[in-house]
């Protein structure tokens, strides 16, 4: 449906396993996962400060219009977010690169499609998104 036609970020990968998160994974973060994961140190997030939603409801609530059921919404393309996936045992785990600069991911449409896109609220580091759309 669609295809990359250009990618400035050499640092990492982007993600098609990890799906997004939602307000119930910042729930389950700013209870007893905030010292298991240690978010305060690697992230530099206090408790209070991480977002009451996520991808999940940003996408939900965009989609609204077209009357697509929460459930029917796919898994994302995770532009900017690198995992290492060990291959053994399967378990993920975020590498925490991030551009360094700003940089960006060129799509071109090979049909119609309908896409939504958030700027991920990730530990309350999310920012602002760039979005040009070009017809030809």
């Amino acid at each position: 449906m669609l295809t990359i036609t250009a990618d400035t970020w050499h640092e990492g990968k982007h993600d098609l396993q990890k799906g997004m998160c939602s307000a119930s994974t910042y729930g389950r973060f700013k209870g007893d996962l905030y010292d298991v994961y240690d978010i305060k140190g690697t992230f530099g997030v206090e408790r209070n400060a991480l977002p009451d939603h996520g991808c999940w409801e940003n996408l939900t609530q965009a989609l609204t219009p077209w009357h697509i059921p929460a459930e029917d919404i796919p898994s994302p393309f995770n532009i900017f977010q690198d995992m290492e996936i060990d291959g053994k045992t399967g378990r993920m785990e975020m590498t925490n690169k991030q551009p360094a600069q700003a940089e960006h991911v060129d799509l071109r449409a090979e049909m119609d499609c309908l896409v939504s896109v958030s700027a991920c609220p990730w530990f309350g580091k999310g920012g602002p998104l760039d979005i040009l759309v070009y017809e030809r």
